[in-house]
């Protein structure tokens, strides 16, 4: 069965807040399931971070999802449109 990513997403970052580690959980899920290119990916890896931030006590998982999106940024994957469709949803 195909996950519907933007339905995953949506739903998963609607308890983030109340539930952070298990949002997370399903963000990884999601994270793992979009193409490189997607910008579902994008925002994902941006929900997985958001979970630590919520939680503000463990910063130490970050550092491999800081080296993942450092690695996109050089290979490209992501542009500075993906960044600001980002925040743009966020807003």
């Amino acid at each position: 069965m195909k996950i519907n990513l933007p339905l995953c997403l949506t739903i998963t970052t609607s308890f983030l807040p109340e539930d952070p580690a298990g949002a997370r959980r399903q963000l990884e899920k999601a994270f793992g399931a979009a193409d490189d290119l997607d910008a579902i990916k994008f925002l994902a890896w941006s929900a997985i971070v958001d979970t630590y931030c919520i939680e503000w006590n463990d910063f130490k998982p970050l550092d491999h999802w800081i080296a993942w999106m450092e690695k996109a940024l050089a290979a490209g994957i992501f542009t500075a449109n993906t960044i600001i469709f980002r925040h743009g949803a966020v807003i």
